[in-house]
């Protein structure tokens, strides 16, 4: 009777070990991934101006990002906006990313295009990528001549 009682206690005991291990790996979102972060920079900000659309001008954006980080990175967007030397906003919104996924050393590109002011003499830019797990900013200022 005794070998019985014991031998339901250790099983109630591991099944407890068992059932918190399962837990903590369903709860836990790196559980695969310890040690591990994705690291998203901006590795080109290209921007070119055309007169051909418009008398004023068009910028031409194209970024391209890459996880230089060891882990995977989820739910990429990328947020850009860009002021004239007055401080006005020339654009402003999300750019659309090739990938919203990217696993290490993996790259994606994004392209927008705006059209510039009668007296624009420079565009600043801030761009902010935003992933599960971190974020980063690029700023820039391009002069026109």
């Amino acid at each position: 009777m005794k070998r019985a009682g014991t031998l339901k206690k250790v099983d109630t005991f591991l099944l407890l070990v068992i059932a918190a291990v399962i837990a903590y790996w369903v709860i836990s979102p790196s559980f695969h991934e310890t040690g591990k972060a994705a690291d998203i920079e901006v590795v080109l900000f290209d921007d070119k101006i055309s007169y051909e659309t418009s008398e004023n001008g068009t910028v031409n954006v194209e970024i391209w990002i890459e996880n230089l980080g060891n882990a995977v990175a989820r739910n990429i967007t990328c947020h850009m906006r860009a002021r004239n030397q007055n401080g006005t906003i020339l654009f402003e919104g999300n750019i659309s990313m090739t990938s919203s996924i990217l696993r290490p050393n993996e790259t994606c590109t994004g392209y927008c295009s705006f059209d510039l002011m009668k007296n624009d003499t420079c565009v600043y830019y801030t761009v902010e990528v935003m992933w599960n797990t971190g974020r980063t900013i690029f700023s820039k200022k391009t002069s026109i001549f």
